[in-house]
């Protein structure tokens, strides 16, 4: 399950006194020993947890070598050679970035599914939530850097330092630097949020003091980062895709209507004279055929980050409006005993919803593999 739909929120973490109902009794959460994914593991249907133990392997089966082969496909060279060269950088940079994802991902699985506590260790806390984070703002960053590439190469082919955008190896590679870091400087502030407390990985204690300053700094930087990088983004990529297939769609029906003009005017008489062939033809029809093959090349290339671009859209975005959700719905009460919450509307309809967004985020993780 992708941890960046939960914020990290289920670190086992006792960071406070157990809260004490009215009636003198410890809240659920408390009962279980600080611990949601414990109230959960009780709770839920069984098949969230199967879910949780399921997930991860299946698609690590099938990410990690399709990661490996995209990367060795798109790094060739004459894949910079036929195609667009910033397609092939991008391509290969989001290969690194779902190999990484999984790696990283494997601490989490472990932690979460199999309650092994790889997480709970000083330094190791602090760095999966910056790694985590990084890792997860690159896709949808580098997704937004080939959508502007493919825009500018397709809508504006003929602007200045157009081609060199979308056409040279130097500058592609500087891009995706550029939006590694600035994905790495949103992330570090991850490290600031989390700490081992009483032998756990959680939130800081003072982040957790509901309308402190601190509590204030980590919940508007959540939404803050969670809207721009997962709601943002992806909305500002399926703009300029519709953009980019309405600019294909129109040099389509150009192509089609000169094609179909030269068919209709008259043709002037063949001639066997030598005068016909000029030294020049042999010079001229080589390159005006790599120039087709060339632009061939590039609307496959085209072709196939439009793909990956919607793809990675609607799976960032189904997330995002799962996280939403379940900030929105209630919980139920959780200074209810056992079996009233598991009589309790409320609480069954919150598990349920849990369950379902376990199965979502579950699709959200497929785009990496």
């Amino acid at each position: 399950m992708e941890s960046r739909g939960k914020h990290l929120t289920n670190f086992t973490a006792v960071t406070q006194a157990p809260p004490v109902c009215p009636n003198g009794t410890l809240d659920v959460i408390a009962r279980n020993n600080g611990s949601d994914l414990l109230m959960y593991s009780r709770f839920a249907p069984p098949i969230n947890e199967m879910v949780e133990k399921v997930s991860y392997p299946l698609w690590c089966s099938l990410g990690l070598p399709g990661s490996l082969l995209s990367i060795y496909v798109w790094s060739r060279r004459n894949m910079r050679k036929q195609g667009s060269v910033a397609a092939a950088v991008y391509q290969a940079a989001l290969g690194w970035v779902d190999l990484f994802f999984f790696l990283v991902q494997l601490m989490w699985y472990l932690h979460t599914a199999w309650r092994l506590r790889t997480l709970d260790h000083s330094v190791i806390c602090e760095g999966f939530a910056i790694a985590n984070y990084l890792i997860q703002y690159a896709s949808p960053m580098l997704t937004l850097v080939f959508t502007v590439e493919r825009y500018i190469a397709i809508c504006f082919p003929f602007r200045a330092g157009a081609r060199n955008f979308g056409n040279s190896c130097r500058s592609a590679l500087h891009v995706v630097l550029a939006s590694i870091v600035f994905c790495a400087l949103l992330a570090s502030v991850q490290g600031v949020f989390y700490t081992i407390t009483n032998g756990n990985c959680g939130l800081r204690p003072d982040f957790e003091q509901e309308g402190e300053p601190e509590w204030l700094f980590y919940t508007g930087w959540i939404m803050f980062t969670e809207l721009l990088m997962f709601g943002l983004v992806p909305i500002i990529c399926l703009i300029l895709n519709i953009l980019v297939i309405r600019a294909l769609h129109k040099i389509s029906h150009d192509e089609a209507a000169a094609s179909k003009r030269e068919r209709l005017l008259p043709r002037p008489p063949t001639t066997t004279s030598c005068n016909r062939y000029s030294t020049t033809s042999s010079v001229y029809l080589p390159q005006l055929e790599a120039s087709f093959n060339e632009r061939q090349s590039k609307q496959s290339s085209t072709l196939t980050l439009l793909c990956v671009s919607f793809y990675l859209i609607f799976a960032h975005l189904s997330v995002a409006v799962m996280v939403v959700l379940y900030i929105i719905l209630p919980m139920g009460d959780t200074c209810m005993t056992d079996e009233e919450i598991s009589k309790d509307p409320t609480w069954r309809r919150h598990f349920r919803f849990f369950t379902v967004r376990s199965l979502i985020e579950s699709f959200g993780i497929s785009h990496y593999a």
